[in-house]
C-alpha cells in the first residue's frame, strides 16, 4: 500500500509538472486565472493526500475533471515550447533516388538528396556562425523540402542561383522544410535559426494548417483544459526527425509513386462535403502573429509566400486526377468550389497579416499555373516548377528587398 500511494503521488506531481511546462507565463488570461486556482488545489491536495490516503486525491481528481467541462474554448494563448515542435529531417543524410512512372510526372533522372549537420537541405557547406554571408533560411513544409527533388534542383537552390548571378556575392539558401509542419513548427525553426545570423526568412506556408482546420471542423471536440494537456503530452511522446529513407551512396531507390496513386482522384469520394470557412483557424492566427512579433523586433527580415494550388476551376482533367489532398488520408472529400474558397482565403490572410505587420509578401500563387507543368498533385512542384517558383520568388525579392 506504501508504495501504492507512492507511485500516485508521483504520478500527480508529473501531471502537474508538465502541465506547468505549457502553461501560458502570463496570469492575466482567463486559463491563466483557472490555473493558478488549480495550483492551490494542488498543493493543498498533495499535502492531505500525504495523510489521508487516497480519498483525497481521488475526489480531487473527480473535481478537475468536472471543472474540466467548463473550460470549453478558454484561449490558452501558451508560449510554445521549441524542443516539442521543432523538426528537422535526419542529420547528415544521403540518398539517391528516382521517379519512374506517370504517377509523379515532371521529373528526369537520378536526384540526389541529402542534409547537412542540422539536417537542412543545403547546396554549400554552411558555417553557421559565420556571419558574413547573406543567409536566406527557407521555412515550410513539404512545399518547401521537396523530397522528390534533386538537391540543386529545389527551389531554394535555384532561388541562391538567380540571387547571386545578380547581385555577384555570396548568397546562402538554408531549406530546413520538413513535410507536414504547421505554423507552430515554423515558430519552433524561427526561434531555433536566430542565431544563426540570418538576413532573409521566407515563409511558404498555409496548406498543412488549412488542412488541419478542414479536419477539426468535421470532429466535434471540446477544446478544453484537459484537451490541451493531452495535445501536449502527445507532442512530447510522437516528437521525432522526419528523414528520408536511406539508401546506400551505390544504390538508387526507385519511386513510383504509390503513396498518392493509392489515394489520387480523391475529388470523386462518394461522401462528398461541402465547407465555407469565413476565417482562419485561430490556432493559426496566434501563432503566425507571434512570428511577425519575432521578425519584428529582430534586424532580419521575413517575407511570406502564398500558397500555390491546383484548386482552380480552369484545372483540367490530368491535374485533377492526380488530386489526393482533399484533405488527405480521410474518407471524405471537400467539394472543388469550397476547396478553392479555403486556399483563397488563407492565401488572402497571409497577404493582410504582411501588410498589416509591414512585413515582405510575395504572391507566388498567382503566378503558378494549376497544371502538370509544375505541379504533380494538389500543392507540390516538380522539376520545372521549382524554377519558375524560385524565378517569381527571385523577382519578389530583388523588388522589394535588393533594390
Amino acid at each position: 500500500m506504501r508504495w501504492s500511494k507512492i507511485f500516485i503521488l508521483i504520478f500527480f506531481v508529473l501531471f502537474h509538472l508538465i502541465l506547468i511546462k505549457f502553461w501560458p507565463s502570463e496570469i492575466k488570461s482567463l486559463a491563466g486565472i483557472f490555473f493558478f486556482i488549480y495550483e492551490l488545489t494542488f498543493l493543498i491536495c498533495f499535502f492531505l493526500t500525504l495523510y489521508k490516503g487516497y480519498s483525497v486525491f481521488l475526489n480531487t481528481l473527480m473535481l478537475l475533471l468536472f471543472v474540466n467541462l467548463f473550460t470549453d474554448n478558454i484561449s490558452f494563448n501558451s508560449k510554445y515550447n521549441i524542443s516539442s515542435h521543432l523538426k528537422s529531417l535526419e542529420p547528415n543524410h544521403y540518398n539517391r533516388l528516382e521517379v519512374i512512372g506517370d504517377v509523379m510526372p515532371g521529373f528526369s533522372g537520378v536526384n540526389t538528396l541529402s542534409t547537412d549537420s542540422k539536417g537542412y537541405r543545403t547546396t554549400k557547406k554552411i558555417v553557421y556562425d559565420d556571419a558574413n554571408k547573406y543567409r536566406i533560411f527557407s521555412v515550410g513544409g513539404s512545399t518547401t523540402v521537396q523530397v522528390y527533388v534533386d538537391d540543386k534542383e529545389t527551389w531554394t537552390a535555384h532561388l541562391e542561383n538567380f540571387l547571386e548571378a545578380n547581385f555577384n556575392e555570396g548568397i546562402e539558401t538554408i531549406n530546413t522544410g520538413v513535410s507536414g509542419l504547421r505554423a507552430v513548427n515554423h515558430l519552433a525553426t524561427l526561434k531555433y535559426t536566430e542565431s544563426f545570423h540570418p538576413d532573409l526568412y521566407l515563409f511558404l506556408v498555409g496548406v498543412n494548417d488549412w488542412n488541419n482546420h478542414i479536419v477539426s471542423s468535421f470532429k466535434n471536440i471540446r477544446r478544453t483544459l484537459l484537451y490541451y494537456f493531452l495535445n501536449r503530452a502527445r507532442v512530447i511522446i510522437n516528437f521525432k526527425n522526419d528523414s528520408f529513407s536511406e539508401t546506400k551512396k551505390n544504390i538508387i531507390e526507385k519511386v513510383n509513386g504509390d503513396y498518392y496513386s493509392s489515394q489520387n482522384n480523391s475529388l470523386e469520394k462518394n461522401d462528398r462535403r461541402t465547407l465555407n470557412l469565413e476565417d482562419v483557424s485561430k490556432d493559426y492566427k496566434i501563432v503566425m502573429n507571434k512570428i511577425a512579433k519575432k521578425c519584428n523586433e529582430n534586424n532580419y527580415k521575413c517575407m511570406f509566400i502564398t500558397q500555390p494550388t491546383a484548386y482552380s476551376v480552369q484545372i483540367n482533367e490530368e491535374l485533377r486526377s492526380r488530386l489526393w489532398m482533399t484533405p488527405p488520408n480521410q474518407n471524405y472529400t471537400l467539394d472543388l468550389k469550397s476547396l478553392i474558397q479555403i486556399s483563397n482565403l488563407y492565401n488572402y490572410w497571409l497577404r493582410v497579416f504582411s501588410d498589416s505587420n509591414n512585413l515582405l509578401f510575395c504572391d507566388l500563387a498567382n503566378k503558378i499555373e494549376p497544371s502538370i507543368k509544375f505541379l504533380y498533385d494538389d500543392v507540390h512542384f516538380n522539376e520545372n516548377g521549382s524554377k519558375k517558383v524560385a524565378k517569381v520568388i527571385a523577382e519578389c525579392i530583388n523588388h522589394q528587398l535588393l533594390k
